[in-house]
Parts: structure tokens; C-alpha cells; sequence
């Protein structure tokens, strides 16, 4: 009988404990702000917005921009932060000093301006090899000028020392023919 008032007794201890608040779940807190170019003072979509707790630099809460390059973070602990504001082809921004708590619940960004990050790239060499054999579906193609065996020799080396593996299948059966002029 002691075992069957034990159950339910437990069950409602370990509801009770999960349901006390801890200090990781969220709040009523909000960040807001606005994110433009520096240059143009135009909106900048999609940057990425990252709240960071003081204490030990964990995300806290992230977001993208939208169109007009507004973010709002909702439902923010309460706590010290900082944030972080980072765009491709952009200097990341940081805006420190960012504080919440049950007296102060809305803490405004104002506009973040973010500066174009310009990197001048230096001379770029492009090269392309190709196949010494390549197989098309009625024609073999073979590329004399990749074959390393044939460098520095003539059309006539050339034509003499071709090697190729010609693979058939039929039915069950499968057998390599090689091929060599010599």
C-alpha cells in the first residue's frame, strides 16, 4: 500500500521541480534596433544579430534583419549583454552595455551603421586540364597533349603507342580487351 501512495507522490515532487523557473529560461525582456550602411544610409537585410550574455560570451539569442532592417529579440532573461551585428562584405559592429531587468525591459539599439569592408583581391590564374581519353557515345577523343607518354615525339610516336582498354559486357560476362600498336 506504501508503494502505491509512493508513486504518485513522486510524480507530483518531480512536476513541481520542473516546474520552478531556472535562470536560463527566458523572460519579458526586448532588444530592438534598426541596421543601415554606413555610406548610403540605406537598410541592410539579412544581417545577422547575436545577443551575448556578459558573464560568459553564450549566444543568448539570435535574429536576421528584415527588409527595412529592423530586428526585434523578444522574450530576452534578464541580465547584461552585448551584440553583434555581422554582414558579408561588412565590418562586424559590437554594441556593448546592453542591460534588462524587471524595471527596464526594452533596451533600443537606435540605428547601427555598418561600414563596407572593401578587400582588393590580387591577380587570379585560371587553368583547365583536359582527359587524355575521353568516351562519347559515338566517338573517342584523344587528347595527344595530356598523354605524357608521347611528349616531345612526332605524329608518328604518336599514332604507334596509343593505349586503350576497351571493356564489353554481355549478359553475365564481362572481359577487358587491351589494345596496343606496337
Amino acid at each position: 500500500m506504501r508503494q502505491i501512495l509512493l508513486i504518485p507522490v513522486l510524480l507530483f515532487c518531480s512536476l513541481w521541480v520542473n516546474a520552478q523557473p531556472g535562470k536560463n529560461q527566458t523572460g519579458d525582456g526586448v532588444f530592438s534596433g534598426r541596421v543601415v550602411d554606413l555610406e548610403s544610409n540605406e537598410a541592410i537585410e539579412f544581417v545577422v544579430v547575436r545577443l551575448f550574455s556578459v558573464k560568459d560570451s553564450t549566444v543568448i539569442a539570435g535574429i536576421y534583419t528584415d527588409e527595412e532592417g529592423k530586428f526585434i529579440l523578444e522574450n530576452l532573461p534578464y541580465g547584461n549583454f552585448y551584440a553583434l551585428f555581422t554582414f558579408t562584405d561588412f565590418k562586424p559592429e559590437r554594441v556593448d552595455d546592453i542591460k534588462l531587468s524587471s524595471t527596464l525591459k526594452v533596451a533600443n539599439a537606435g540605428t547601427i551603421k555598418l561600414k563596407l569592408e572593401v578587400q582588393q583581391l590580387g591577380e587570379v590564374k585560371a587553368s583547365a586540364n583536359l582527359d587524355v581519353l575521353k568516351a562519347g557515345i559515338d566517338k573517342k577523343i584523344y587528347n595527344v597533349g595530356e598523354d605524357l607518354s608521347v611528349r616531345g615525339g612526332t605524329a608518328n610516336d604518336v599514332l604507334r603507342t596509343p593505349k586503350c582498354f576497351v571493356r564489353r559486357e554481355w549478359k553475365d560476362i564481362t572481359r577487358c580487351v587491351a589494345c596496343r600498336f606496337n
